[in-house]
């Protein structure tokens, strides 16, 4: 045999090899998995519980290494029929839905459950499950924060009479369907305090503070406490009252746990407020990674937050 075809059939040898090399190679490779695909319809990123929950769950789902498309309904229900129609385009595994209401997204849930893209509602719920099939909740207890601050009212008051003002938050969500009922209840415990009146805040510090000047100015020694749905509100009704020359006379709580409000219960007339926790991006890869992995998982995931006075403010983190 010549030296050509010695060298050809040693060449023709070693690309065997390195062919046999190469399939054995991508035969015992672990194929490489797209990314799961997220979309995320928040009600808003405007304030600062909501900016919170937002850059928390956006974090979370990139330490986790998967997609996402999002969008900001601002507080607006048409438009967050809107996104989720638009985010409903790109063919995402898990639908995650922060409701701007608790009602009239249902014909675009439906559309969701029909293209097989799983559901979760986010810090927020919605009315009707009958006809909507939803993975998992991932939000607080909002009902408890309402009881709790009513339980702080109660102990402030201690046994004597005190008529509150409610400041009510976002008409149609959860949110404020939830604190309300949850002090209402509560507040049946204790016979020596009523609601005396209610005034809108609408999630917004100032509509809060312009409602309860006007309230105390129409009405004045009608009431002597005030309950806002939320800490924005809060922030807008002792402002009002430091207008009024009563704050540290009339008692304010609240719920969610700004930093704001630790600096309102630090400089006094601010009763306290109980958190609602706004970090849900752990718990919610939780559950999208229980879901991959078909591991058994509850189907509301509610945590709870603390309850904050001056006693302990120095704990309190805020947001």
């Amino acid at each position: 045999m010549g030296k050509k075809s010695i060298w050809a059939a040693v060449l023709i040898a070693v690309c065997a090899l390195a062919g046999i090399f190469l399939l054995y190679q991508n035969e015992n490779e672990p194929e490489k998995k797209e990314p799961v695909q997220i979309a995320v319809s928040f009600c808003d990123t405007a304030n600062s519980r909501t900016t919170a929950i937002w850059q928390d769950v956006l974090d979370s789902i990139q330490r986790a290494e998967m997609s996402v498309e999002w969008r900001s309904a601002d507080a607006d229900a048409d438009k967050q029929k809107k996104d989720v129609r638009e985010l409903l385009e790109y063919s995402p595994e898990y639908l995650v839905v922060m409701p701007v209401q608790t009602r009239g997204l249902e014909e675009e849930l439906l559309q969701a459950e029909a293209a097989k893209t799983k559901i979760i509602l986010l810090d927020r719920t919605i009315d009707n499950f009958k006809n909507i099939s939803v993975l998992a909740e991932v939000r607080t207890d909002a009902v408890w924060e309402g009881e709790e601050c009513a339980r702080l009212l109660a102990d402030f008051f201690d046994g004597r009479e005190g008529a509150v003002l409610e400041i009510s938050g976002e008409n149609g969500s959860s949110i404020n369907k939830m604190h309300s009922t949850g002090f209402r209840n509560r507040l049946r415990d204790y016979e020596n305090l009523e609601i005396a009146g209610i005034t809108e805040g609408g999630g917004d510090r100032g509509t809060a503070r312009n409602n309860v000047l006007s309230y105390f100015l129409s009405s004045p020694g009608t009431v002597n406490a005030v309950f806002a749905n939320t800490d924005e509100e809060g922030i807008g009704a002792i402002d009002a009252l430091e207008e009024l020359g009563l704050r540290g006379e009339v008692p304010v709580v609240s719920i969610n746990g700004v930093k704001d409000v630790k600096n309102a219960i630090g400089a006094g007339g601010y009763l306290g407020c109980v958190e609602a926790v706004p970090y849900l991006g752990e718990t919610l890869m939780e559950v999208i990674q229980k879901d991959q992995t078909k591991t058994r998982q509850d189907d509301e995931n509610i945590l709870r937050g603390t309850v904050y006075t001056a006693e302990n403010l120095s704990q309190m983190q805020g947001y």
